[in-house]
């Protein structure tokens, strides 16, 4: 389980909370936790992921990432408000999904598709996917130009 900086005692207070009396030692399988750090690079075996801190709820630690697998680039915003750090997220990768919970109006914690339309020409990244769309993105889903996200959508990343 990968995760920011106490990632360990927030899954087993959550597990506690769900499941009392859980223990991981009576799990048939080993558990292992990594944390990432902003700034590090986190390699596993032919894995690898940048984290990048942007703007949510302080609480949730919250992060964009970008991950390499066989030279392919995924990149995701995470749960954001309006950050330049979006940019050295999303740069040189393959696919960037980009969180877009509204279409016009403005929030701290998460984007709107103006902000990102706005911005587009700043993004170097191949493909844009927009992704947790809220209910004004849904009811204006036939005026966005760029890509979203569905249910049930497989990706494939050329």
């Amino acid at each position: 389980i990968v995760g920011p900086t106490g990632v360990k005692d927030r899954v087993l207070t959550a597990l506690e909370i769900f499941y009392p009396g859980t223990n991981l030692d009576d799990f048939n399988y080993q558990t292992h936790f990594m944390e990432y750090k902003e700034g590090e690079v986190l390699a596993l075996a032919d894995l690898s992921i940048e984290a990048f801190q942007v703007i949510h709820a302080p609480e949730s630690n919250p992060h964009g990432f970008k991950i390499t697998l066989n030279g392919k680039i995924l990149a995701f915003s995470g749960d954001t408000g309006w950050t330049d750090q979006i940019f050295p997220i999303a740069d040189n990768a393959d696919l960037f999904i980009c969180e877009c919970n509204f279409y016009d109006t403005e929030f701290p914690f998460h984007l709107n598709y103006h902000q990102i339309m706005k911005h587009l020409k700043g993004f170097n990244c191949k493909r844009i996917i927009l992704n947790h769309l809220g209910k004004e993105m849904l009811e204006r889903i036939e005026e966005v130009e760029l890509e979203c996200a569905y249910d049930g959508q497989i990706i494939y990343i050329d």
